[in-house]
């Protein structure tokens, strides 16, 4: 369990400092595509990485599954240590801009949106599994989450070209417009394919806004506070997540229909914020 929590309590620091890098490699030409694909592949993972480590327990041992796990993250430490260079720490920011309310605005935004953002996906995944369950066929609840996040991954993957010349502020407003308007539909779902359907929908605005806040975040914070500006975001997240599961998983078990009405209204809360401060999202 200690180990557990050390290697939990590492995670946010290294997501929050790798997020600006990933702007300094793509280079200012392909920051959108370095963008989407870092939201991609992490959906990605979320997918593949339960799957893998099941198949290698069951054909081999759970040991061996485990073992497989720190050979991974101690490769990837071992790339991360070669290939940093150590170059110069980035100029502190100018202080007019350090004070600027738009800069102010702007952040608080999406960092309440990120709250609400995590409350209504851990709230969605507790009462879609709670619904599998109470059908008798929890293990099923696994496909509607997979399709969610592969129309997350599709749409990740297509911000990533640029064909779309609408700027992120617009983007992350339509992200949450299609989330908060597909939501409901949900109440309407009997079975497990028409689930799906719906959470590819749900995914793929997921996936629009996701990609648009990575993007918000290099015109609201300068590249000195880019970690910090993310790690507000990761924090809210992560509370928002806690509140989202703990009020649907306690409401699902009452029934589920209570629970998603709680959380298309998280997800009604993250659209009207956003709206409410389009005009700080702006560029």
């Amino acid at each position: 369990m200690g180990g557990a929590a050390l290697a939990g309590a590492s995670v946010p620091p290294i997501i929050a400092t790798a997020r600006p890098i990933w702007t300094v490699v793509a280079g200012e030409a392909l920051t959108r595509t370095g963008h989407a694909l870092n939201a991609a592949l992490a959906d990605a993972a979320q997918i593949t990485s339960p799957l893998m480590v099941a198949g290698v327990a069951l054909l081999v041992s759970a040991e061996f599954a485990l073992a497989l796990l720190v050979a991974g993250a101690v490769s990837a430490a071992g790339m991360v240590a070669v290939g940093t260079d150590g170059g110069a720490p980035p100029a502190p920011p100018p202080s007019h801009l350090r004070r600027a309310p738009r800069f102010r605005a702007g952040l608080r935004a999406i960092v309440i949106g990120d709250l609400a953002l995590g409350a209504w996906t851990a709230g969605l995944e507790v009462t879609v599994t709670a619904a599998a369950a109470s059908r008798g066929v929890a293990e099923l609840a696994a496909v509607p989450l997979t399709a969610s996040a592969f129309g997350s991954i599709a749409v990740s993957l297509w911000s990533g070209t640029g064909r779309s010349t609408r700027p992120p502020a617009w983007r992350y407003l339509g992200g949450w417009s299609i989330v908060v308007m597909c939501l409901p539909f949900t109440l309407l779902a009997s079975s497990v394919a028409a689930w799906a359907v719906v959470l590819v929908v749900v995914g793929a605005g997921f996936g629009l806004l996701n990609v648009a806040v990575f993007e918000l975040l290099d015109h609201l914070a300068p590249p000195a506070r880019a970690a910090e500006a993310f790690t507000w975001l990761t924090t809210a997240n992560a509370a928002g997540t806690a509140v989202g599961a703990a009020a649907c998983g306690r409401l699902a078990q009452t029934g589920t229909r209570a629970s998603l009405v709680l959380v298309a209204g998280f997800a009604g809360a993250g659209t009207v914020i956003a709206v409410s401060r389009r005009g700080a999202l702006r560029q």
